[in-house]
């Protein structure tokens, strides 16, 4: 064994070592030093139970075995840093694959948020756009019934006779006093839920036939003097 004096210092020319010591000193194995020594390439002294190596140049043993040593740890370490950046790799691949699925259903439910949206506001035109012309024939029947048909047709003139035309006067529907719907059926005891389902109805039922009922200042009027046995 090389002593602590010896690894310290340096080997010089005349200093000899055993052949394990001396694999040790190179880095290989005792067997390719003594293959060395059957060639004659390395010097030695003493028998063969006793055999010695001559060190024929000046070795730093401490720089050699460093050296090694670094080498080994920086290989370790390279070694643990390629695994390390392999890791970081694949997690990072998973990653890019989690956010590409997730912006793929994040868009999938913008769409379909989108076309729902436009679904409902179609939906909702639609019923306005009748509502509208049942305000607009409203208005219409109101102002006739303000009005009146009190205009008379002009007497046609012919060459041979003078006659006065007669006028046929339509007859005003008289309707009894308007009540609020919403409040006759809150005092008739009907549920909220009911309610808004007469509403709904009535809507309906405005749209195909507008003389029963009456819409003013958003507000739904029924007649007392008309049936509605199918709202009820």
């Amino acid at each position: 064994m090389v002593d602590r004096k010896t690894l310290k210092g340096v080997v010089n020319m005349k200093e000899t070592v055993s052949v394990g010591d001396y694999a040790k000193i190179r880095g290989v194995s005792t067997q390719y030093i003594y293959g060395l020594i059957s060639k004659g390439k390395l010097k030695t002294k003493g028998s063969k139970g006793s055999l010695r190596v001559v060190v024929d140049s000046e070795i730093p043993i401490k720089q050699h075995v460093a050296n090694k040593t670094t080498n080994n740890e920086t290989n370790t370490y390279q070694s643990e840093t390629n695994q390390l950046v392999i890791w970081l790799k694949s997690e990072i691949e998973k990653k890019d694959q989690k956010v590409e699925r997730l912006e793929t259903e994040l868009l999938k439910c913008k769409n379909e948020s989108l076309s729902k949206v436009v679904e409902i506001n179609e939906r909702k035109d639609a019923q306005l756009q009748k509502y509208l012309e049942f305000l607009n024939h409203s208005t219409q029947q109101l102002i006739e019934k303000a009005v009146g048909n009190s205009e008379r047709k002009e007497p046609k003139e012919t060459k041979e006779n003078h006659y006065e035309a007669e006028v046929v006067e339509e007859p005003i529907v008289e309707h009894a006093k308007p009540i609020d719907l919403i409040a006759y059926l809150k005092d008739e005891g009907f549920t909220k839920s009911e309610i808004k389902k007469i509403k709904q109805i009535v809507l309906e039922k405005i749209l195909e036939d507008s003389s029963r009922f009456l819409i003013q200042n958003s507000k739904i009027y029924i007649y007392p003097d008309q049936s509605y046995d199918e709202l009820f």
